[in-house]
């Protein structure tokens, strides 16, 4: 037991058995048929040990810390956009996109030696499964929160969050840009299969975040009632903010959705309709 926490071995062994690990995730192919390119690579250990090189020169700051937790296309650049609004708070982004060696010991020393009264940072699933290779993810969480870090999950609607993630694979653009000018993509119709596969990884993915978090004290922020209308932004920010512990400030969005709001997929509905025969609950949401 950790801070009032408790996790068994059977807990571990129901996460190390879940099935999305027997899924194969899109994005490949992976170097050597193993790694994700992001894994083979020394930028994460340069900036870790940049990180320790700051902690040693610069006054130690003691902020209030937050991990924001989701799958990619889930929302969460527009929420790291609006907490970075906040008067003195830091949301620094996907800090753990290349691989570290200590990943909490990481974002905790980053949190030390920036200003602000709060810090935060997103970890994507992905990331601490492909990238950083954890095997004991319920580990890392209890030490997460150990060192002060409140957990944000975030959740959309799964047919949503992989037709937009289909999208940016195709399109090769994975930001929704504050910039006005964007040339207009044609429209463009998704392979059937293929979307069917990320819709079967990023299903299980959800349902192993769901799992993961349910051991942890957390706030859980659904995309749908929280960020999709720029109408709900400041009342999620004030409930961000008020979990957190710190003073909220106005927002508003600086962002714009990828394809301006118009649909780029020009097979929705026949893709919608496969996702159907699979589960039933991948019905539109309002």
């Amino acid at each position: 037991m950790r801070n009032g926490i408790m996790i068994t071995q059977t807990d571990r062994d129901a996460l190390a058995g879940h099935p999305l690990h027997a899924i194969t995730p899109p994005g490949g192919p992976y170097r050597f048929g193993l790694f994700h390119h992001d894994r083979l690579t020394t930028k994460g250990i340069y900036r870790e040990a940049k990180s320790v090189a700051k902690l040693a020169v610069r006054p130690r700051n003691d902020p209030r810390k937050f991990l924001i937790f989701c799958r990619p296309r889930s929302g969460s650049s527009l929420l790291n956009d609006l907490l970075n609004q906040v008067e003195g708070v830091l949301c620094a982004g996907e800090m753990l996109h290349y691989a570290v060696v200590a990943p909490v010991a990481y974002l905790d020393r980053c949190a030390r030696t920036l200003p602000g009264s709060a810090f935060g940072a997103k970890l994507l699933t992905y990331q601490m499964l492909e990238i950083q290779r954890v095997r004991d993810p319920l580990r890392l969480f209890q030490r997460f929160v150990s060192c002060g870090f409140s957990l944000i999950h975030l959740r959309r609607d799964t047919f949503d969050q992989t037709l937009s993630l289909a999208t940016s694979f195709e399109t090769r653009d994975f930001q929704a840009r504050p910039k006005p000018e964007r040339k207009p993509v044609p429209s463009f119709p998704l392979d059937r299969d293929a979307f069917l596969h990320m819709l079967r990884w990023n299903a299980a993915t959800l349902d192993f975040e769901d799992r993961l978090m349910s051991h942890f004290p957390h706030l859980t922020i659904e995309y749908e009632t929280g960020l999709k209308r720029s109408d709900d932004h400041q009342a999620t920010i004030d409930r961000v903010c008020d979990y957190i512990g710190i003073s909220s400030s106005p927002v508003s969005a600086q962002r714009k959705r990828v394809s301006g709001g118009k649909p780029l997929v020009s097979n929705v509905e026949e893709l919608r309709e496969a996702a159907l025969s699979l589960r039933p609950d991948f019905a539109p949401t309002v």
